[in-house]
């Protein structure tokens, strides 16, 4: 129903996505997903071991990638964009924790490759009186991106909506890198709008 609420196959006479290069900065892609394959045009991992091991272990790069592109075909759905070429960008595991020194290299990865979209269905609730640096370092590498011409889109922060650890939640504080300027970030609604 996403695809339908925003709209997304209005325009797919107009534009499908077609040449759009889009980093899935997460847990890798299925390299061989049958509504997926036609899209992916390569991958990188910044987790240890080989860069060419960029295999989605855990399955959420591979829900988002589907998400964003998968083919408009007789399998499955179809994405928002279902013909934008999809780049794995691996920054976590089956257990889906990633070091913020991988989501920094993503980003700048991203920037100096081409990309046009780098996608961060992740982050978390950062404290700017305990960490200012942790947001200092993720602001540097959105505004390289940006100032690249990459379009950055992150999570807002769907368990909890965004809020402090130990809170119900209002919006009203968004997870990082959302909550940097040159990101825009999103959040998600069930069906009946309700966030």
């Amino acid at each position: 129903w996403g695809v339908i609420r925003v709209k997304a196959d209005k325009i797919w006479n107009v534009s499908a996505g077609k040449d759009v290069k889009v980093a899935v900065i997460d847990s890798g892609i299925q390299r061989k997903h049958p509504d997926l394959i036609a899209n992916i045009k390569g991958g990188i991992s910044f987790m240890p071991g080989s860069p060419d091991q960029w295999d989605d272990e855990s399955g959420h790069g591979t829900k988002v990638a589907g998400i964003i592109a998968a083919a408009n075909n007789d399998i499955g759905y179809a994405g928002v964009a279902p013909e934008a070429s999809l780049y794995a960008v691996k920054i976590s595991g089956k257990d889906g924790l990633s070091a913020t020194s991988d989501i920094l290299s993503a980003i700048y990865w991203a920037a100096d490759n081409g990309m046009d979209i780098a996608n961060l269905s992740l982050g978390m609730y950062i404290d700017p009186n305990i960490y200012p640096h942790i947001i200092a370092d993720e602001t540097a590498a959105a505004d390289y991106a940006y100032a690249r011409g990459v379009v950055l889109v992150a999570s807002s922060g769907n368990a909890g909506i965004g809020s402090k650890p130990g809170e119900s939640g209002d919006c009203a504080n968004v997870i990082y890198p959302a909550a940097i300027g040159s990101v825009i970030a999103v959040g998600a609604i069930f069906p009946d709008n309700n966030i």
